[in-house]
């Protein structure tokens, strides 16, 4: 069994804590770390780590949950394919369109939406960009196309080369991130949220736990006497901002997740429009 070394680090402290008055709670990040410890970060290639929903969905009459089949699925225009990852190039194999649309249904069925159902119509191979951890990604798919109108797309790879492929959702809390390759540290965009009854925005306070595999970033809930644990101090309010954290060795291969285990997109380089967040009612719990 993989031996896994955690180190924590107190990142920041808001400077409107008053002793005495105002506590933190940090999210215990061990279960994240221990649901990631068998990601093969140093695989070649590594795992595709993919956030956007899945199956890709085009322009449909409302929502599909289930798919049935009415035509013969075509065979495999191509065998290999050279990809662009994120990490380097390879020649990859392609999985018929029957294997696709298998996985792409059992996909829709653990899906407990309601929706309609569709019946594919025609299938042919294309070449999709999904969202990675590591910023948008062209891989060789199958759309299968609905007869109410639309299409699903599925990846078009095996699923030896995803890492829990269509179970992985991008990160709320922290919009993007930014690595260097060299430096021991992250620069992560997160709305600053406010001190509760104060209206300029503070350093978020911030815990990173890190494994041979993950990364992972906890925010802080604030807990006072008067109103025991509450959100306000990370309420969303203002457009994300971004704020620079030291590691213990650089990002790396390792995933970036936040304190729900969910993935956080890491870009190279700072040159991207920094994200907008949306403007939630402050809440107390």
């Amino acid at each position: 069994m993989k031996r896994v070394l955690c180190s924590v680090i107190l990142i920041a402290m808001a400077t409107f804590v008053l002793p005495g008055e105002i506590g933190y709670v940090y999210r215990d990040p061990s279960a994240v770390v221990r649901r990631w410890s068998s990601f093969e970060e140093s695989r070649v290639p590594r795992p595709l780590l993919l956030v956007s929903p899945l199956p890709a969905v085009e322009k449909s009459g409302g929502n599909v949950t289930r798919a049935g089949l009415r035509t013969e699925l075509p065979d495999n225009p191509t065998e290999f394919s050279e990809v662009v990852l994120p990490d380097d190039v390879a020649t990859l194999p392609h999985v018929p369109a029957r294997d696709a649309f298998a996985a792409l249904q059992r996909q829709l069925e653990s899906k407990a939406a309601p929706g309609r159902e569709d019946m594919v119509v025609g299938a042919e191979s294309i070449v999709q960009r999904f969202l990675s951890d590591r910023g948008f990604v062209s891989l060789p798919a199958w759309r299968f196309r609905l007869a109410g109108g639309g299409a699903l797309v599925w990846p078009a790879l095996p699923s030896r080369y995803f890492w829990r492929l269509g179970s992985l959702s991008p990160s709320s809390v922290v919009v993007k991130a930014s690595a260097s390759r060299v430096r021991p540290e992250i620069t992560v965009w997160m709305d600053p949220g406010h001190a509760c009854g104060q209206t300029e925005p503070v350093r978020p306070n911030a815990r990173i736990t890190e494994s041979y595999d993950v990364v992972v970033i906890s925010g802080a809930s604030v807990t006072r006497p008067d109103f025991g644990s509450s959100s306000c101090v990370v309420s969303a309010y203002h457009r994300a901002r971004s704020y620079t954290y030291e590691l213990s060795s650089p990002l790396g291969d390792r995933g970036l997740l936040d304190e729900l285990g969910n993935v956080v997109v890491v870009y190279d380089g700072t040159t991207a429009t920094k994200p907008e967040l949306p403007r939630p009612t402050p809440t107390h719990s």
